[in-house]
């Protein structure tokens, strides 16, 4: 409990210095897919867009496209499967989404399903690999938020497969946070931490020393907001299960504080961050929100609110250093606890941020250390999970880390009281690695599915409304 970011018996975490320079710990072999679960679907892709840009190479969702590329490029990357630790199936089903997306009309779960049981095909019979470990030892790029869904009928076959995904939602049942790997996305925008980055290093080049903290931190300049959120709000009580409600209505008119409702779908909120000092990370249709990926490259301190999410490579990176987490229960006291954050507090969160940024980063090209080193980092984890005798899991994580009530005399006073959702999890923590455990299948339906499909069809409503709007 003392660890907040780790499992019980994790790894020490590395340093930026040891991934760019150790190595490589895990060896991948790729496979080679036919054209039109890769290639042809980024050729279509430009085809669509002006100036024959590949969107799929640059949107949230990108990974998918860009770890393959990282791999391809790196030391990780074995031509020979017999001393592969894993597979990587690249099927590029984000893009796929992409390309036939209409406004206000939901992805279509039949064609993905088509799609990835036809790569799931493709590798069972031109390869024989899959049955060594019954997939165990494969892995599976799903970025785009509905991650295992998109399997539809095939999720049984898959069941024992790594995906990595982007949406890390405990109460999702299809998320297994012992097996599967969660990812930041993509941003289109060059991060503003990088540029920051640059010139303190190029200072320190120039002066032949190194910065100190405070010379750093004046990277950050003044900035003006407090505290920014800007984001949708919908009617539906479902929605954000109602916490951007509350900060909407309560908080817009804190001093200091800039809280606005999105004019529209897709805003360039960047400048606006980079103006501000915490920005918060709310959740919406689900927990998952790219908000904290965002935040961190453009240097506002993220403030993360929900009790329902793992966030990317928490076993290996201190997300307590760079950011501040409150729990959804206590949305009410969110200014006291933001306004008590010292000054020494915040010039260390952002000293926290210029360390780790490159770690949530998914560069154009390879360009160790980034995010594809922490994803081999935890597969290299996942290994001994491999086989059914061995199991490695262990939770929980904080529910909250605030930097105010750190010198409260008692540890219980650091945490609030864990939700249903943590409590369920934490029983299915007890149970085998099988995520059709039927335990496991009966405590996940009794705490998300309502919720999950009350949401889900909330969202389709929304998306009509707006489409016929």
């Amino acid at each position: 409990r003392s660890d907040a970011a780790s499992y019980r018996g994790a790894p020490s975490r590395p340093t930026l210095s040891a991934l760019a320079t150790e190595k490589a710990a895990v060896r991948v072999f790729v496979y080679e897919m036919p054209p039109r679960f890769t290639d042809e679907l980024l050729e279509q892709n430009r085809a669509q867009n002006s100036g024959g840009v590949c969107v799929c190479c640059s949107i949230f969702y990108a990974p998918e496209v860009l770890l393959h590329r990282h791999v391809l490029a790196s030391a990780y990357l074995t031509t020979d499967p017999d001393e592969a630790d894993f597979f990587l199936v690249p099927a590029y089903v984000a893009c796929l989404i992409k390309n036939g997306a209409r406004v206000g009309v939901l992805p279509d779960l039949a064609e993905t399903e088509r799609f990835l049981g036809d790569a799931l095909q493709h590798i069972r019979t031109a390869h024989p690999y899959w049955d060594r470990r019954g997939g165990s030892d494969h892995v599976w790029l799903l970025t785009q938020g509905f991650g295992a869904h998109l399997f539809g009928k095939h999720r049984a076959t898959v069941r024992r497969s790594i995906m990595l995904v982007t949406n890390g939602q405990y109460s999702e049942h299809e998320f297994s946070p012992w097996r599967d790997v969660v990812l930041p996305g993509k941003h289109r925008v060059e991060p503003w931490i990088a540029a920051a980055s640059a010139r303190i290093s190029s200072r320190e080049r120039e002066e032949g020393r190194a910065l100190t903290e405070g010379e750093q931190v004046r990277e950050f300049g003044e900035r003006p907001t407090r505290v920014w959120w800007l984001g949708n709000i919908h009617e539906d009580e479902a929605y954000s299960r109602g916490v951007r409600h509350y900060v909407f209505e309560h908080f817009g008119d804190v001093p200091g504080w800039r809280v606005e409702q999105s004019p529209g779908r897709w805003i360039n909120v960047f400048p606006l961050m980079e103006e501000a000092v915490f920005c918060l990370c709310l959740e919406g249709w689900w927990g998952w929100t790219p908000r904290p990926f965002e935040a961190l490259l453009s240097g506002c301190i993220p403030v993360l609110v929900s009790d329902d999410l793992a966030y990317p490579f928490e076993r290996l990176v201190d997300w307590r250093s760079f950011s501040v987490k409150v729990s959804p229960q206590r949305i009410e006291n969110l200014p006291d606890i933001l306004n008590a954050i010292s000054d020494d507090t915040i010039t260390q969160l952002r000293l926290g941020m210029l360390r780790v940024w490159r770690l949530f980063h998914f560069p154009d090209d390879y360009s160790p250390p980034c995010a594809t080193d922490l994803v081999m980092r935890e597969l290299s984890l996942r290994q001994s999970q491999l086989s059914d005798a061995v199991d490695t899991r262990g939770r929980p994580y904080a529910l909250e880390w605030n930097h105010v009530l750190a010198t409260a005399p008692k540890d219980d006073a650091l945490y609030d009281r864990p939700s249903i959702s943590h409590y369920l999890a934490a029983q299915v923590d007890e149970m085998s690695c099988d995520s059709t455990d039927p335990r496991k299948v009966a405590l996940s339906t009794a705490t998300a599915t309502a919720h999950r499909t009350h949401c889900y069809a909330g969202w389709s409503r929304v998306m009509a409304e707006r489409a016929a709007g």
